[in-house]
C-alpha cells in the first residue's frame, strides 16, 4: 500500500493503528496516514518511551505472535509485505 492510498484502503488495513518509522516523515505524509486513522511514531521516540516505562512486563510469545512485518519498496510494482513470526 502506498501512503496516497492509505485512506481509500482503510477497510483492508483496519487493524493497523500504529506505524513506526526509522526516517523522518513529512507533514504531508503524516496527514495522509492520520486521515486513515494511523498514528506514526519515530523509532527513537519508541525507544525512549520504552526506556522510561518502569512498569513494562515482557509478554510471553507463542508461534501465533507476529514478530515483524517487512515491506519491499515496490521497485518492481506495488509494495509488498510479509509477516515474520
Amino acid at each position: 500500500m502506498k501512503l496516497d492510498d492509505a485512506k481509500s484502503e482503510k477497510p483492508l488495513i483496519e487493524k493497523l493503528v500504529n506505524l513506526v518509522s526509522m526516517d523522518v516523515v513529512s507533514k504531508e505524509d503524516l496527514a495522509k496516514v492520520y486521515d486513515a486513522g494511523i498514528k506514526v511514531h519515530h523509532f527513537d521516540d519508541v525507544l525512549r518511551a520504552g526506556e522510561a516505562n518502569e512498569k513494562f512486563e515482557q509478554e510471553k510469545c507463542s508461534g501465533d505472535h507476529k514478530f515483524m512485518f517487512s515491506y519491499t519498496s515496490g521497485t518492481t510494482g506495488d509494495p509488498k509485505g510479509v509477516k515474520t513470526s
